[in-house]
């Protein structure tokens, strides 16, 4: 009899979803357990968990993530463009957590969901979560700090690229460090994730040569 498999499918329901706990404690062991099941609930309250369970039984769950990245950063924009208030903030803030849950996942549970499914449009969609990390910071300066709109731009790449931050909003400046400090790992993590991942491949490849090279050479 097959062995059932412990990958976790697109949860498609609550009861799907719930069933993923049991696979993730037998799976993996010690720290690596107790964070996979921290984020694994963590997704609960995420955009993206709501999304799936409602469309991907309709819609194949690879375009809906690409609408949803997108979605986010235009919503984003927009609020930084329109209506800069501090509950749009709030809003906006919502959807970059649920970003970083979701990148957090990609990175943290891949023995649970598999690998991604394209290194290059994983790495387009990193810069858009870039972009609406850089925007949603941009819209707290405003808010908080009470920078004009081209100012708070400039005050979010500045401490994005760890040049220098405004002074009348500390606590989003620690905010945002952390967040970018946050996704630099995420973004380094997933680089020597594949360049494990590669060089596993080109091990196999070499050796499916060599054994067919020694086969070839017996006959």
């Amino acid at each position: 009899m097959p062995a059932k498999s412990t990958k976790i499918d697109v949860a498609r329901s609550l009861r799907e979803y719930v069933a993923g706990f049991p696979k993730i404690w037998s799976r993996l062991n010690g720290i690596e357990r107790l964070t996979a099941l921290l984020l694994y609930a963590l997704w609960a309250i995420s955009l993206s968990f709501l999304l799936r369970v409602i469309l991907s039984r309709k819609i194949d769950w690879s375009l809906i993530v690409e609408f949803y990245v997108a979605g986010s950063v235009a919503i984003t924009i927009a609020v930084w463009l329109w209506v800069p208030t501090f509950w749009w903030a709030l809003i906006c803030s919502y959807f970059l957590a649920s970003t970083v849950v979701v990148l957090l996942h990609v990175v943290l549970l891949s023995k649970i969901f598999g690998d991604v499914k394209s290194a290059e449009r994983s790495l387009i969609l990193f810069m858009c979560n870039v972009v609406q990390l850089i925007f949603t910071f941009s819209i707290w300066y405003e808010v908080k700090a009470d920078q004009t709109r081209e100012g708070a731009l400039l005050s979010a790449l500045l401490v994005f690229g760890t040049v220098d931050h405004p002074h009348k909003a500390m606590v989003v400046v620690g905010a945002q460090i952390a967040t970018d400090f946050l996704l630099l790992a995420i973004f380094l993590a997933h680089i020597v994730g594949r360049v494990g991942y590669r060089e596993n491949r080109n091990s196999e490849s070499e050796i499916t040569r060599q054994t067919l090279f020694s086969t070839k050479s017996e006959n």
